[in-house]
């Protein structure tokens, strides 16, 4: 592989990797704040998580994969390396979280503010759900950030 290309595949992959789990790790922190400031808030916050995993989130997460399948492919490394495969399989678990947990989860939240309103009893214990799963998620992220950096098996 041209160097200059996978030189420029890795720097794609290394900005996703921080728009991904940077922006995740960030609102996990912004989630504290936002608890303590009442229903309101997190109606408005639950609003603005959906809309970013959907256009943020999903499409850097779909990209981080996509650049890193050529650069194993065309590159110095084998699918079959213990450090690749551990990305993929870190990879595919969150992306299975998201999408069979996150996200209907996140459904079920807006639906549930827009039908019953923010003080709804049943709203703060979505909201907890979601940030435990998320939580899990960013952890499951980070694993694989090490995975990437020490690349065990190599």
């Amino acid at each position: 592989m041209n160097p200059h290309l996978y030189n420029t595949l890795l720097f794609l992959h290394i900005l996703l990797t921080v728009i991904w789990v940077g922006g995740g790790i960030t609102i996990q922190w912004l989630a504290l704040r936002v608890l303590r400031r009442g229903p309101e808030a997190i109606a408005d916050f639950s609003s603005d998580i959906a809309w970013a995993g959907m256009r943020v989130f999903m499409p850097a997460s779909g990209l981080l994969f996509l650049v890193g399948v050529p650069m194993v492919a065309w590159g110095p490394w084998d699918f079959t390396q213990t450090w690749v495969l551990i990305g993929i399989a870190g990879f595919l678990l969150t992306f299975i979280t998201g999408a069979a947990l996150l996200g209907p989860t996140s459904k079920k939240l807006s639906e549930l503010i827009k039908t019953n309103g923010v003080e709804d009893p049943g709203v703060a214990p979505l909201v907890k759900k979601l940030l435990t799963i998320s939580r899990v998620d960013m952890i499951v992220l980070v694993i694989v950030i090490w995975d990437m950096a020490f690349k065990p098996g190599l």
